[in-house]
């Protein structure tokens, strides 16, 4: 595989994970600094920051984990009756998770081999 492929199907779930933090970083100040929801949302930036060391760790378990926020959030939305839409905030949670397996099957198909 080229070296070029190789360093972009490693970077980019990693540039993922920390564009979904930043940006749930920067919602929940603007959104929920004096609310009621701030503690909910702490809780689940604490959850993003975990995933998204695990992942950086062990790529695995982090896309594992990344893909099962990204089950949780969508069977939240369908439990919450909201509109179908919304299941699209659960998309970046899923691609990520996909691309740190990938990365993860085919490098060590590669070191296996």
């Amino acid at each position: 595989m080229n070296q070029t492929v190789q360093q972009f199907l490693q970077w980019s779930p990693r540039f993922l994970s920390i564009s979904i933090l930043l940006f749930w970083l920067f919602g929940m100040i603007f959104v929920y600094v004096s609310g009621p929801y701030l503690f909910p949302s702490l809780l689940a930036f604490v959850i993003l920051i975990s995933a998204a060391m695990m992942a950086w760790k062990t790529r695995v378990i982090g896309g594992v984990m990344y893909v099962g926020l990204g089950v949780l959030y969508t069977i939240f939305i369908a439990l919450k009756g909201l509109a179908p839409v919304y299941v699209l905030a659960a998309l970046p949670l899923l691609v990520t998770g996909i691309l740190y397996l990938g990365t993860y099957f085919e490098f060590e198909h590669e070191v296996s081999a």
